[in-house]
């Protein structure tokens, strides 16, 4: 076990003291149903969380750290639902419209182009989908000044900013 990944998982260890990663998805709003996209899962702190709740959906969550992917995948074992990918958040490719919720934590500013990442994001979101969002660095108005407009914070829960895409309107 590398240095890094003792630290990472005593914080994790530590953080867990505090919170429950589960109920903060379920008051979220995640839905066993939804099709869900990780953004910098690194060892799994929440994507173990997130697996249990999304049973009957989808959840994809990425990482560019190797050895907390293999973490990961060891907390979450081989559940079909669930897909880890080492890469980078810029290189996922998904369909329009495709996702329920992308959950990104203190992950954006580390991205090489946070507005473009913002603005990919917006586009992989369903019509009222919603990006479960906080990081130190950028903050959720300058997301949805990212994403055009097209995102909105409609509530913060535990210090997480809602931002949902706006629904389609009349034809």
């Amino acid at each position: 076990m590398t240095a890094k990944l003792l630290i990472a998982r005593i914080v994790y260890w530590l953080q867990g003291l505090r919170e429950n990663p589960r109920d903060l998805f379920c008051e979220l709003g995640v839905e066993p149903t939804d099709h869900v996209l990780e953004i910098g899962c690194a060892l799994g702190y929440h994507t173990a969380p997130l697996a249990s709740i999304v049973t009957r959906g989808k959840l994809c969550a990425v990482d560019v750290w190797r050895e907390g992917i293999d973490h990961a995948r060891t907390r979450i074992g081989s559940a079909h639902h669930v897909q880890l990918l080492c890469l980078s958040a810029d290189t996922v490719s998904l369909p329009a419209s495709s996702l329920d919720k992308i959950v990104c934590f203190d992950t954006l500013h580390a991205l090489p182009d946070p507005a473009q990442a913002v603005k990919q994001w917006t586009t992989w979101l369903k019509p009222g989908g919603v990006l479960l969002y906080k990081d130190p660095e950028i903050p959720p108005d300058d997301v949805s000044v990212h994403a055009g407009g097209s995102l909105r914070c409609v509530n913060v829960v535990r210090g997480i900013c809602m931002l949902s895409r706006a629904p389609r309107g009349p034809v």
